[in-house]
């Protein structure tokens, strides 16, 4: 895809991420894996539409299989609107970051905002339905992932949108 939003036959150009690919199904994504996954469905549709098509077209793809992996990993999620709501959101960050990247790429401000959104790229797409905050009471000393201390959450959400208390190390380590 070209910052322009055009895709030519075999053609992909974005410099902050690789090449478009399918959703990884045995991790929960991370925001980079979605717009990776939407890349992957604009480039596979261009192919054989005749026109141009509008991006909410292909989050409103991705957002049915994003939602399985959460729900193959018993994470309550937001309602399937609200999901390509997210994807939506996010690829418009995205887009407003592409827009000067041309003229400002040599820039150190532009390029700390670069960095910055790329930092964020890798964090877990967060679209459960709980939004409560997840600590971990630690006395051992040791890194996150080798602590076996309770991680807790103080969750006042109703009993079917609460996260399984099995996922909340892992959800906490993201």
């Amino acid at each position: 895809m070209a910052v322009s939003g055009k895709v030519a036959r075999g053609e992909f150009d974005c410099p902050l991420f690789c090449c478009p690919k399918e959703i990884p199904v045995r991790k929960l994504p991370t925001c980079e894996d979605i717009l990776e996954c939407c890349f992957h469905e604009q480039c596979t549709v261009a192919l054989k539409a005749n026109g141009p098509i509008g991006f909410a077209q292909f989050s409103s793809i991705v957002a049915p299989r994003v939602e399985a992996i959460f729900d193959g990993a018993s994470i309550r999620t937001v309602t399937p609107y609200r999901i390509v709501q997210l994807i939506n959101a996010y690829y418009n960050s995205y887009r407003n970051l592409m827009k000067s990247f041309k003229r400002d790429r040599e820039k150190e401000q532009f390029k700390g905002k670069v960095e910055e959104f790329k930092k964020k790229a890798l964090l877990l797409f967060d679209m459960s339905a709980c939004k409560c905050k997840i600590t971990l009471t630690c006395h051992c000393l040791k890194s996150v992932e080798a602590c076996e201390c309770p991680v807790l959450i103080s969750c006042n959400c109703e009993k079917e949108k609460k996260i399984p208390a099995i996922e909340l190390k892992f959800l906490y380590c993201k």
